[in-house]
């Protein structure tokens, strides 16, 4: 009979190496991870942003009254912060103003600690579109800037630049943080 050797297995100088490696590893591509996640973050917010403008241009189109998208941090009223997010309503009474018989038809929650989202230039309270999809507030196009929390001056296309023109178009540059 044979006898076989108890000593299976990795050895402590072994395991020590493959440590080592996996640190190094991580070190290299930890910094390509994090740029990756605050890129889809600042890709989802302004994706959500077109597509809370979008579902309210069609919703006055359709319901052949108006339609507005409003800054809102509960879901239920409209503030003033559009990085907590975002409510869209079918504007019954045509005033250009959510009212509290007006429900919401959607509400897109923002990450106002991951993604800043904030009109540039002049404020822009809410954006209300008539029965024929047209912009009837603001009077010029609505411009908001989306970049990531923190994002240092200068990065270069960490900001992007949502442009809502008065025929209800959204037009999205990238920019370099300012």
């Amino acid at each position: 009979m044979s006898r076989m050797s108890a000593n299976q297995g990795f050895t402590l100088m072994e395991l020590m190496i493959a440590i080592a490696i996996l640190g190094v590893l991580l070190a290299l591509g930890w910094p390509s991870f994090t740029d990756a996640l605050s890129n889809n973050r600042l890709a989802a917010a302004s994706n959500s942003m077109i597509a809370g403008v979008n579902l309210a241009r069609s919703e006055a189109m359709r319901s052949n009254r108006a339609g507005g998208v409003c800054p809102s941090a509960d879901g239920a009223t409209c503030g003033n912060d559009w990085s907590a997010g975002w409510l869209v309503w079918n504007d019954a009474n045509t005033d250009g103003a959510k009212g509290a018989d007006e429900p919401a038809i959607r509400y897109f929650q923002g990450n106002a600690a991951q993604v800043a989202l904030a009109s540039a230039g002049a404020a822009v309270p809410n954006i209300v579109f008539d029965r024929r999809g047209r912009m009837s507030a603001p009077a010029a196009n609505a411009v908001f800037n989306a970049h990531v929390v923190g994002c240092t001056t200068g990065a270069i296309n960490k900001q992007r630049r949502l442009t809502v023109s008065r025929a209800g178009q959204v037009r999205i540059q990238k920019e370099s943080c300012s």
